[in-house]
């Protein structure tokens, strides 16, 4: 009897046990209501960027938006769009006060990661090096509208991360492995500026 009742009970708990570790459960997509999450995800870095503008933040209203609005040099925090701006943090700011023009050429050392931390684009692997990596040369007035941004008020030899709604970004549509509504951040070097060759 008693060996009867063992054997029943190892039977019962081994079957459990197959039954417990057995995946049938289907697997989550990761960038499941990815669009919400990006906005939620810029939510936050707003709110942090706002409450610190005069510490390391910066927030830079969109070169665009600052054409179309010939004259208007001041920011109005309270009723700009959260879309409208590239919100960065000075990790160190650059000693040179010498800033980019947009028909400049730019070196940068760079990773782009999203908001679950995967990299989808990078000038270097590992811990940046700047002795031992080779910076990425742009000219600055063909990148996103962020880029071009932000870095038009940035010092050569700053190092920061740039966050990047994606209204500044590639926008709503799917660009390759990037999924479309995609906020951006960027840790970025700014090591150079070449100046165009004169005629």
């Amino acid at each position: 009897m008693k060996k009867t009742l063992l054997f029943s009970f190892v039977v019962c708990l081994f079957s459990t046990l197959i039954v417990g570790c057995s995946d049938d459960s289907t697997p989550t997509d990761q960038y499941a209501n990815w669009r919400n999450r990006n906005d939620a995800y810029l939510d936050s870095i707003v709110k942090v960027a706002r409450k610190n503008t005069s510490g390391e933040w910066r927030i830079y209203k969109s070169f665009k938006k600052e054409l179309e609005e010939t004259g208007t040099v001041a920011q109005n925090l309270a009723t700009l769009s959260k879309f409208d701006s590239v919100y960065v943090r000075v990790i160190e700011e650059g000693a040179a006060a010498v800033k980019p023009l947009f028909t400049d050429t730019i070196k940068v050392h760079y990773r782009g990661t999203l908001l679950n931390g995967n990299v989808f684009n990078q000038s270097y692997a590992g811990d940046l090096n700047p002795q031992v990596h080779t910076p990425s040369k742009f000219l600055l007035g063909g990148l996103v509208t962020g880029w071009v941004t932000a870095f038009l008020q940035m010092n050569v030899g700053t190092k920061a991360e740039l966050y990047i709604p994606y209204h500044l970004g590639y926008g709503a549509v799917a660009k390759g492995t990037l999924p479309a509504y995609s906020v951006l951040k960027f840790n970025v070097y700014f090591s150079d500026i070449i100046h165009p060759k004169k005629p």
